[in-house]
């Protein structure tokens, strides 16, 4: 009787402990990609960690969390991390193979307790990205038999920001603006053009990407030179984030690569093929959107969150940030009013009235939420539309 209760308590036992851990994890279902270039083998083992890459991203882990997977295993010893790696378990639920690629469908079990998420983190940003343009002509006649390119990359870098935590991505505007390539420079009139943009589609940060050449290598006169010659084409590309309410560049950062072209200038060529997608340049180009993609990640997972006061309702008022963002009930914000003044040579500047005010959120709605003061003796009056609220 003895052994028999105490089969009993640790099976009960194990089950608890068993459902308390199901409890802080969860299953993220994700897909991956991988040119076969290496083989079949090698291009399965990247195509599930391409999708390990994207089930993080799901689950707003930092990217610097990364665990390799490698003939059905994950590799501990190859791990770079921060902490201990919040992967449990990796399932391969189904794969499909072309010549040219290995796609997977993943299902990954993710420790949440695991991922160490800062308090700006539970808030998503709202970005607006701007359609990818040409720098200039030479830019865009660098990029013939490929003229499509930027809609496929607008496609891809939106749909992979899209899939991360850190990030409500707004649908991508096609209208041709320009930044500055400095960090934290004053707002020129483009940039002030941003701040407009940001305000009427309920935006913090307007992210715009400059296409600098798609240019093809070319042989030199030597005739064996040439029958030696293996084209390459290069890629460069600039991604510019803007913070619409703080007024700052807060991101700038260029993408290069130069990979084989092996296809013929006369051809039509199908961006969407597993053909050119599983070529040199069509997975130096998914690197590179993977990389900016990771950049962006790290940037602004932690990044302050701020909102705009839309509209007041006596004490309260309402911010245009909500359910879609992740804000919650009985979150605080900060709001510190500002003033624009007029300076003797016509521009505008602006400066801190010296008071501040908390308030938390009382209600929410998919888009926005209502804020009320949490000590009514000493919040702010006045609270005017477009000021400013920062999550406390």
């Amino acid at each position: 009787m003895k052994i028999a209760n105490l089969i009993k308590k640790l099976t009960v036992g194990a089950a608890l402990s068993f459902a308390s851990f199901q409890g802080y994890c969860t299953w993220y279902v994700a897909n991956g990609s991988a040119a076969i270039i290496d083989g079949v083998t090698q291009a399965r083992n990247d195509a599930v960690n391409d999708a390990i890459r994207n089930a993080l991203l799901q689950a707003g882990a930092s990217v610097q969390i990364e665990q390799k997977y490698k003939n059905g295993v994950l590799e501990s010893d190859s791990v770079r991390m921060k902490s201990a790696s919040p992967i449990r378990k990796v399932l391969v639920v189904e794969e499909q193979r072309s010549m040219n690629k290995v796609n997977v469908t993943v299902k990954i079990f993710i420790d949440d307790k695991r991922i160490n998420r800062c308090s700006q983190g539970k808030v998503k940003k709202t970005l607006l990205p701007v359609a990818f343009r040409y720098a200039d002509s030479q830019a865009y006649q660098s990029s013939i038999g490929i003229e499509s390119m930027n809609k496929e990359m607008d496609k891809l870098l939106s749909e992979k920001l899209s899939n991360a935590a850190v990030f409500n991505v707004k649908p991508t505007l096609n209208i041709n603006i320009a930044t500055k390539k400095t960090l934290n420079s004053a707002p020129s009139q483009n940039e002030s053009n941003m701040v407009s943009l940001a305000t009427r589609y309920s935006s913090q940060y307007v992210m715009t990407a400059t296409i600098n050449t798609f240019s093809q290598s070319e042989p030199n006169d030597n005739v064996l030179t040439k029958l030696l010659y293996t084209p390459t084409r290069s890629i460069n590309f600039d991604i510019d984030v803007y913070d619409a309410i703080n007024n700052a560049n807060v991101f700038h950062q260029n993408y290069t690569a130069e990979a084989e072209w092996p296809f013929k200038n006369s051809e039509f060529l199908d961006l969407r093929s597993d053909r050119f997608k599983g070529s040199a340049f069509g997975q130096r180009m998914y690197d590179l959107i993977d990389r900016a993609v990771g950049d962006l990640v790290a940037t602004f997972q932690c990044a302050s969150v701020s909102a705009r006061v839309i509209d007041n309702d006596g004490d309260d008022f309402i911010i245009n940030l909500g359910r879609d963002s992740g804000i919650l009930k009985d979150m605080e914000f900060t709001l510190e009013q500002t003033s624009t003044m007029q300076s003797g040579l016509g521009g505008e500047y602006e400066i801190y009235e010296g008071k501040s005010g908390k308030y938390k959120v009382i209600a929410v709605y998919p888009r926005t939420a209502k804020l009320r003061p949490v000590d009514l003796q000493n919040n702010i009056l006045n609270v005017n539309i477009n000021d400013v609220v920062t999550l406390h």
